[in-house]
């Protein structure tokens, strides 16, 4: 893994463990890059540092349908992080029964929280 992907998978699970999840970095057979929990619900994150989101989702088909049958059966919820998403790309996030957020917004979200603690 280069060294701007894991700088995108640490910045993604730094962000969760601010918002009081438990994060759980991912283990070796795990589908997930990592798992969080939050108040009784699992979470199964994806991050998305290079890929093309639009891509990814149109053409993932195989690797799309892992995630989300993956999800169901270990009663996950599915969240995809990416760099930059299109309203088309969220709008079938939405369609498809998982979240997808951009990085830009849990950075926002993140400054938020840390100028309200200052």
């Amino acid at each position: 893994m280069a060294d701007k992907e894991k700088e995108f998978l640490a910045r993604c699970s730094l962000i969760f463990k601010q918002f009081n999840h438990d994060v759980n970095q991912r283990l070796k057979n795990s589908t997930w890059d990592f798992e969080t929990t939050f108040e009784g619900k699992k979470y199964g994150i994806v991050c998305l540092p290079k890929t093309n989101t639009t891509d990814f989702l149109q053409s993932g088909g195989q690797t799309l349908d892992q995630y989300l049958d993956e999800a169901d059966k270990n009663e996950t919820r599915l969240v995809i992080v990416c760099r930059k998403g299109t309203p088309e790309d969220f709008e079938f996030s939405k369609t498809m029964g998982f979240c997808l957020v951009g990085i830009d917004k849990l950075n926002s979200l993140y400054s938020d929280i840390m100028n309200a603690l200052n």
